[in-house]
């Protein structure tokens, strides 16, 4: 059975205006593309919502999908909105689960930016004869604190994503901005046991980095990836999966 997969982190369902900012609201937009690309499973980061109710809800309601939704944050983009990790799919899911990483508290003064929380969130997608375990998850921005997840006083933080991610029985599947390009530096545990990232050597974002990740369990082949470049901060990460 093969599974077209996608990440994306959407942030806030903002795309490039004239001004050159990425302020214009246009939700239509991604929905269109997940359309377009005729995807089974999306993992989301960055969807703007309140306690409630999120956007991805809405695009899951458009393309009559499937939507597991939590919030872990308020959002630095908008005020008056809160951040959502979620996952959509064209299957059943349940289950759903959220866990938080330990928050640094990081404050970069100058910019006035503080580190809000971050996170996975999991839930099973229910197939005819098996359930596949599924994660959608963000990273800190380290870099904008001056500092690297692959740094040596980070290293608590790098084991803790590799204790939580642990978690997941096999057959899984993980779609995660890492904010980072060096996932071997912060899974190598996982990577060299039970867990293969799909290659990927495109950028993911307009700045040139591929930040944005999708893993597997190692019984499952990845038979096409691609990155669609758009009008948003974030291009959508796709990848063809094998499922035995």
């Amino acid at each position: 059975m093969k599974l077209k997969v996608a990440t994306w982190n959407i942030g806030g369902g903002l795309i490039k205006s004239a001004s050159g900012k990425f302020d214009e609201e246009n939700l239509n937009y991604f929905t269109n593309m997940i359309k377009e690309q005729d995807c089974d499973i999306v993992f989301l980061q960055e969807v703007h919502g309140d306690d409630i109710h999120s956007q991805a809800e809405e695009i899951a309601i458009s393309l009559n999908y499937n939507c597991i939704t939590q919030t872990i944050s308020p959002s630095h983009l908008e005020k008056n909105k809160k951040f959502h990790l979620s996952i959509i799919a064209k299957q059943k899911l349940s289950n759903s689960r959220l866990i938080k990483l330990t928050n640094p508290k990081l404050e970069n003064k100058d910019k006035g930016y503080l580190s809000h929380d971050k996170g996975f969130i999991f839930c099973q997608l229910e197939l005819d004869d098996k359930s596949i375990n599924l994660a959608s998850g963000h990273l800190f921005p380290y870099y904008i604190f001056d500092k690297h997840i692959e740094d040596d006083e980070l290293s608590y933080a790098r084991e803790e994503i590799d204790l939580i991610l642990s978690t997941l029985d096999d057959p899984c599947i993980i779609g995660v901005d890492m904010n980072s390009e060096n996932s071997g530096i912060i899974l190598p545990k996982l990577l060299s046991s039970s867990l293969i990232e799909i290659k990927n050597t495109q950028a993911t974002c307009p700045s040139g980095e591929h930040v944005d990740h999708i893993f597997t369990s190692k019984d499952m082949n990845a038979s096409e990836t691609k990155v669609i470049e758009g009008k948003a901060d974030h291009f959508i990460l796709i990848s063809t999966i094998e499922v035995a």
